[in-house]
């Protein structure tokens, strides 16, 4: 976590602005200890926010526009100003996402290693980011392959992207092929339902 000290204490004092905290991603451990915090300090006016990269991230800092960011720090040829204090918060676990036919599927946990061999498709690891320098390193060490080819929707749109595997396809077109796309008669539904999307439905 990075912070101004003076700055981060000053902004929690009555009369002052909310204490302003930056994540990386909603889905992040930062993110996550920040929703703790605020279970427990509900007192304490907050805002979170999600900046670019760490360079955005300690700009802001030393201009008060934000007073702490949880971020990976120490990327070489990249050193903290000196007046921006850094402390060791949390080591953020990796999640391997997979479509249930994956070899991988069943496993509840995977050493990196075992990794090397399959190809790891990786959306938003933009160039000079702090996270891009931790996955190179990453490769390197372990023998990976990353792929960061496509545009980066998001994890919601990742997640619909895995799960869309081989199996659902086919599962989705017997599905189809099965159902007569209409419901018996006198089958009585909610008017919400009859107006859904699809095919006009006996009332």
């Amino acid at each position: 976590m990075l912070r101004v000290a003076e700055r981060a204490v000053a902004s929690v004092r009555a009369g002052s602005r909310p204490l302003r905290v930056d994540v990386l991603a909603s889905r992040s451990a930062g993110s996550g200890l920040m929703r703790g915090f605020h279970r427990a300090h509900p007192d304490v006016e907050l805002d979170v926010v999600m900046l670019f990269d760490v360079d955005t991230a300690v700009a802001a800092i030393r201009s008060g526009t934000i007073d702490a960011s949880f971020r990976a720090v120490g990327v070489p040829g990249r050193p903290l100003p000196e007046d921006v204090e850094s402390a060791w918060v949390v080591d953020e676990a990796l999640q391997l996402l997979t479509g249930p036919g994956h070899a991988l599927a069943d496993a509840r946990s995977v050493p990196l290693a075992q990794l090397a061999g399959h190809r790891i498709w990786m959306p938003g690891l933009a160039p000079g980011t702090e996270w891009t320098a931790y996955y190179d390193d990453l490769v390197a060490e372990f023998g990976l392959t990353i792929e960061a080819t496509g545009p980066d929707f998001g994890s919601d749109a990742l997640l619909d992207t895995v799960a869309d595997t081989p199996a659902l396809v086919a599962l989705r077109a017997h599905l189809t092929a099965a159902g007569t796309g209409r419901r018996a008669a006198g089958t009585w539904v909610p008017a919400w339902a009859r107006a859904s999307r699809g095919p006009a439905q006996p009332s």
